[in-house]
């Protein structure tokens, strides 16, 4: 299925019927007035990637916050199957999804959003404001049925 496609079909799925990717391949989703989900089509590799910023990088303490990073990519166990990250340009926390639109049907479409939205929020909780992460680590939650009606256009 193309990007804009999956994108239309999310959008008429979520009551959103203008949810379409702008001129340079990006839309975005707000959940909660809180939690952003950037959805950008990369032309060069023909795939979607799905990513929320989580807070800068603190200016003290980067080996204990880059090491709890590492360690949530482990397996994927504590991020839903996503990829946490450090922006080397803005110097951010990103958690990222990427997939093969060729690949995806609006199913799996809409649990891999689901998935990076609860990782996203699992993440954001365990960052203190200055980008310290607090004591307890992820878990792993369970899906909402009623998942897609907490959808939000910015």
């Amino acid at each position: 299925m193309t990007p804009h496609n999956l994108i239309a079909e999310l959008g008429q799925k979520m009551n959103l019927p203008n949810l379409s990717l702008d001129a340079q391949g990006l839309a975005k989703l707000v959940f909660d007035a809180s939690l952003d989900v950037n959805i950008e089509h990369d032309t060069s590799t023909h795939q979607l990637h799905l990513y929320t910023l989580l807070g800068p990088v603190p200016a003290t303490g980067k080996a204990e916050v880059f090491e709890k990073l590492l360690a949530g990519n482990l397996f994927g166990a504590a991020t839903h199957g996503a990829v946490l990250a450090i922006d080397p340009l803005t110097g951010d926390i990103v958690i990222t999804t990427t997939l093969d639109p060729d690949k995806t049907d609006l199913l799996d479409f809409e649990k891999a959003l689901e998935h990076h939205v609860m990782a996203a929020e699992q993440w954001s909780s365990q960052i203190k404001p200055e980008g310290m992460p607090q004591e307890s680590s992820p878990s792993i939650g369970h899906t909402d049925d009623k998942f897609a009606a907490s959808f939000m256009r910015a």
